[in-house]
């Protein structure tokens, strides 16, 4: 699921106050073709990000909007990217080799998104006189699980309202909460097709498409409970400090998953049949190659050998009617 937002200056920096004094947002990088137009460092200074929401460039410097439209409303936008339920729930509960799987599929499909979302902008049409393509900037970050409660597949992105032509001049673009919705609509629809797709097509998944509903993994129950996860609240003893807590708190919401009746086991037996399927639909797309190919020589052959006896013919018909 996609949702764009407005958001304040003062809620980003609230969101990140652990980067304050010049930090940076971990797990974070920059992303539209403004990029390439501005001096951006990654990973991404909250500075910087302040910087481009009150329409400065990262470093400060300069001002990039006139003064009219300095403190222009929304600042900019917050664009989250959340898997769906089951996603999410194989994800928490299986182990490390399938999680990075999962994880690559969403980020594809979330980066995909970002990209939409910027190309919807070159054709958004208003009273500029200008009609050169813009430029977005987007600072998206991959949510940390070791600062999770409950677990969440989720990218989330700032997007300061900044649309930059190639000359560099730099406009607002208010919208409204009808534009808004549109936008996160669409690209809700394009994030789910692109992540079934990938999954679809890595691991072998199957997914149940339902009007109005988000998919759902064949196989994987939409009803699992996570409760605030007690990983980080633990003795640290030797043996936890040899365990990162990212580990423990997956540890923490498999037990609690296989307290509900589907565990790691069953998730890994799940992905386990599901990459059998892939193999066995390789291996027969191997074995019917050759046999196509040997099928298309032979036609060719044959429609060579019918045009070089046809041309013969011709020539055969020329010389007997000299």
């Amino acid at each position: 699921m996609i949702t764009i937002k407005p958001i304040t200056i003062a809620a980003i920096s609230d969101r990140f106050a652990a980067s304050r004094g010049g930090g940076t947002i971990p797990n974070s990088s920059w992303r539209g073709d403004a990029r390439y137009l501005l001096p951006v460092t990654e990973p991404v200074p909250l500075r910087e990000l302040l910087c481009t929401f009150n329409g400065y460039t990262p470093d400060a410097k300069v001002s990039l909007l006139p003064l009219r439209l300095q403190n222009a409303e929304p600042p900019g936008w917050s664009i989250h990217a959340l898997a769906p339920t089951t996603v999410r729930n194989l994800w928490a509960v299986s182990g490390e080799r399938t999680r990075l799987k999962i994880e690559n599929a969403h980020q594809h499909a979330a980066s995909s998104c970002l990209h939409e979302l910027e190309r919807s902008f070159h054709d958004l049409k208003t009273d500029l006189p200008t009609t050169e393509t813009r430029g977005v900037l987007i600072a998206a970050v991959q949510q940390n699980p070791e600062v999770q409660s409950v677990p969440h597949l989720e990218t989330e992105a700032y997007m300061p309202n900044l649309h930059l032509s190639l000359k560099g001049a730099a406009q607002r673009c208010p919208l409204s909460d009808h534009q808004l919705d549109a936008k996160a609509n669409g690209l809700t629809g394009v994030y789910r097709q692109m992540l079934c797709d990938w999954l679809s097509e890595t691991m072998g998944l199957d997914f149940v498409h339902e009007q109005g509903r988000e998919p759902v993994i064949v196989g994987v129950p939409e009803s699992l409970v996570f409760a605030e996860t007690t990983a980080d609240k633990r003795p640290r003893t030797l043996s936890t400090l040899l365990r990162s807590t990212e580990s423990m708190k997956f540890e923490d919401w498999q037990g609690q998953a296989a307290r509900q009746g589907w565990g790691k086991a069953d998730a890994e037996a799940l992905v386990s049949r599901a990459a059998q399927r892939v193999s066995v639909l390789a291996t027969v797309g191997r074995s019917e190659s050759p046999k196509h190919e040997s099928t298309a020589t032979a036609t060719n052959s044959k429609e060579s050998l019918e045009k070089e006896a046809e041309k013969h013919s011709q020539k055969h018909t020329m010389s007997m009617s000299m």
